[in-house]
Parts: structure tokens; C-alpha cells; sequence
């Protein structure tokens, strides 16, 4: 049995749509705030953390921020083939990861990943072509 953990914030509850096979292993938190779509094939390694929402900072005070409880919701589709390495966290601000698409361990997702990519950092930044195996 795989345990994974789901979550919504401030009201708001997305859906968590997936395809099989998929392979989650344990201790990942995907946040369904908003939306999230799981392709077919993929594999979320343990400790990543998946957000789909974030809070305002632009308040005079972070009091101030927590009170008012505004948030921006993003939603998330994850492509077919796609390999999510061990403590990788994927942000708000990314809106898809493209088929084939790999990101290393431990990287910080911060924008869209393209088709049969590698990325890998903090932040997340592209390394090679998966097919092509062309090195930047």
C-alpha cells in the first residue's frame, strides 16, 4: 500500500486526477488547492512536495497578510513518463511539466518544464535533452 499525503487550503479544494499506472511513493504531499493531473507512467519519489497555492505578501505587516487569508491558486498537469526525483518541491508559479520530462533530486521547481527535459537545481534549470542526450 502506498501512503501519500493530499491538502487543501483557506476553503478551497482542487482535484486530484491521475492516470495508471502511476508510481507515488511514500511521504510525498501533493497540495489540491487547485487542480492537479497526474499522467500516465509517472513517478513522484518520496519527500517531494507539490503546492498549488501561495499567499499575498504585499501587506504592510505578515499579520496583516494571514488575516486578510488572500491566496493565488495555480492548477498543475503533469505529462505521461515523467520521473519527479526524491525532495524535489514543485511551486505554485509551475503550471505544467511536459511528457518525459525528469527533474533531479532535491530540485526547486519554478516554472514550466518542457517535454523530454532534464532539469535539475535549486532553482530548477535544464541540463540536457532526455532523448537526445545532448548536454547543454
Amino acid at each position: 500500500m502506498v501512503e501519500f499525503r493530499t491538502g487543501f487550503h483557506h476553503g478551497r479544494r482542487g482535484q486530484l486526477i491521475f492516470k495508471h499506472p502511476i508510481y507515488i511513493h511514500p511521504s510525498v504531499y501533493i497540495d489540491c488547492t487547485s487542480d492537479v493531473t497526474i499522467g500516465r507512467g509517472v513517478s513522484i519519489s518520496r519527500n517531494t512536495r507539490i503546492y498549488t497555492h501561495d499567499h499575498f505578501h504585499d501587506g504592510m505587516t505578515i499579520e496583516e497578510d494571514v488575516k486578510t487569508d488572500r491566496i493565488k491558486t495555480s492548477g498543475l498537469n503533469i505529462g505521461n513518463d515523467v520521473y519527479i526525483g526524491d525532495g524535489v518541491i514543485i511551486l505554485t508559479c509551475v503550471n505544467k511539466i511536459g511528457d518525459g520530462a525528469v527533474i533531479g533530486a532535491g530540485s526547486v521547481v519554478t516554472c514550466d518544464v518542457p517535454s523530454q527535459e532534464i532539469w535539475c537545481g535549486n532553482p530548477a534549470k535544464r541540463i540536457k535533452d532526455r532523448k537526445q542526450n545532448k548536454e547543454i
